[in-house]
């Protein structure tokens, strides 16, 4: 199947996109254990062992480290807006301690 010239596109700035991220973030990697834009070490993620989730590349599925790139952030925590409809709609983060941290 050939890939659409958006398609490629798409793909493209999302990849740099992650790069851009990957470079900025510090938080990233710590040793042997990856921290995500989500906030979570992907080695113990739920989402990240079920092959659910690439580990923190911008996929339709989680849009969380393109958003946080395009704010200019690390980390969904260090986002005012946290945690927002894109923690709860697609995060790996159980609703009920999101209402925990938003104080619900």
């Amino acid at each position: 199947m050939r890939r659409s010239s958006s398609q490629k596109v798409k793909k493209l700035i999302l990849r740099r996109a992650q790069d851009k991220l990957n470079n900025k973030n510090k938080f990233m990697k710590k040793g042997k254990l990856k921290i995500g834009v989500c906030g979570l070490v992907c080695e113990k993620c739920p989402k990240y062992i079920k092959k659910e989730c690439p580990g923190c590349e911008p996929t339709e599925c989680c849009p969380l480290p393109e958003c946080a790139n395009k704010k200019g952030i690390d980390v969904c925590f260090n986002c005012k807006e946290f945690p927002c409809k894109l923690n709860y709609q697609k995060g790996p983060i159980v609703s009920e301690l999101l209402d925990h941290w938003k104080g619900n």
